[in-house]
């Protein structure tokens, strides 16, 4: 997932972008002392890049500034996001998504509670797994034994769908066909099941979450730490892989 989406970008790392590590770091490095972000700090990062690069261009005006902030740390602008930030202004716009934990994100989570994979272990996930290879080696040996046409044994992937009841049901006939070919074998039975609740739980927050820099960043090091999810037991991993990377997305 790219960072640089939208906005005027200097040379080098963004303003924004710097002065939200900068101040993250230095929150996590020394929390009990660490002061809030400036009110002018946006406007002394620019002021610093436009020095550095003097080719780079007038700075941004106030406009400029709250649209290329909202293009950085989020997943895109809504009208609300930016007469809001326009209201409170830029740092104290960052200073909020530098706190996830202090915004109000319930109707969100409550969207998220209906993907159960998130709420299972990764043991018993992958106990699943077991379960239904067990079972396909069992099937595939007793059609051997009674000697069933080829045509039979030859399962498509398509329909060796997912329960009907189960959450990744609900994905589009071609979008359920897209994500069974990335993941090859294992893009059957409950691992596609599995596989596609967390991707429909990340979209979900994505779109919806007022944590909007939190899901940016758990993003980033999600894809940046990138496994494959059609490897072996991946699939049952994968919810506690992700969870682990939301808790430490901000250090």
């Amino acid at each position: 997932m790219s960072l640089g989406i939208g906005g005027r970008v200097r040379h080098g790392i963004p303003w924004i972008l710097g002065a939200v590590l900068a101040a993250a770091c230095a929150r996590q490095a020394r929390k009990d002392v660490t002061p809030p972000l400036a009110a002018d700090a946006p406007q002394a990062a620019a002021g610093a890049a436009a020095e550095q690069d003097p080719e780079a261009g007038p700075p941004l005006s106030a406009q400029e500034q709250i649209e290329h902030a909202l293009s950085r740390v989020t997943f895109g602008a809504r009208p609300a996001d930016k007469e809001r930030v326009s209201r409170i202004g830029v740092a104290a716009f960052l200073e909020e998504q530098l706190h996830p934990e202090q915004i109000a994100d319930g109707a969100v989570e409550e969207q998220v509670a209906r993907f159960p994979v998130l709420r299972r272990s990764s043991a018993e996930l992958a106990q699943e797994l077991a379960r239904y290879r067990k079972q396909k080696k069992e099937d595939k040996a007793r059609a051997t034994a009674t000697a069933m046409p080829s045509a039979t044994m030859d399962a498509d992937p398509v329909a060796e769908a997912p329960d009907p009841n189960l959450p990744a049901a609900a994905l589009p006939r071609a979008g359920q066909r897209d994500l069974r070919k990335q993941l090859g074998k294992a893009g059957r039975g409950p691992a596609f099941d599995m596989v596609a609740q967390l991707a429909q739980a990340k979209l979900v927050r994505a779109i919806g979450s007022e944590r909007q820099l939190h899901e940016v960043m758990a993003e980033f090091w999600f894809n940046h730490f990138n496994v494959f999810a059609g490897k072996q037991n991946e699939a049952a991993l994968l919810p506690a892989y992700e969870q682990q990377i939301r808790e430490l997305a901000l250090g």
